[in-house]
């Protein structure tokens, strides 16, 4: 999961996720439903052609609620630091990802995560 983030790789990440698949990003109503909208979501955030390309990521691992989670940095075009961008927890069923809830970065500092990374 986190080298796919950090590779922008929308293959590999389709393949760690469920058919049925759910991302959440509370407290935003936003959600996506099923591996392949999911996915298209996310190539176009991998993208650099694409106008919601935010940058080369970097992830760190980390938990929350007992379960696995990543710390998500993004490096926009023309920084010189990753910026917190996104918590990541996931829900496993069966080996692979049945749900990913997408928390805002303001929430590092409460799982002792740096809000920046050289």
């Amino acid at each position: 999961y986190l080298a796919a983030h950090e590779q922008g790789d929308a293959t590999a990440f389709a393949a760690l996720l469920r058919e049925d698949a759910l991302l959440t990003m509370p407290p935003h109503p936003i959600w996506y439903a099923g591996r392949a909208t999911i996915v298209a979501f996310s190539a176009e955030v991998f993208d650099p052609a694409s106008i919601m390309y935010h940058g080369r990521w970097r992830s760190l691992p980390t938990s929350a609620n007992r379960q696995p989670a990543a710390a998500h940095y993004v490096m926009l075009p023309g920084d010189t630091r990753f910026r917190a961008q996104v918590l990541d927890v996931l829900r496993i069923e069966g080996g692979q990802i049945a749900e990913i809830m997408s928390f805002v970065p303001e929430l590092f500092p409460a799982f002792g995560l740096p809000l920046t990374l050289e």
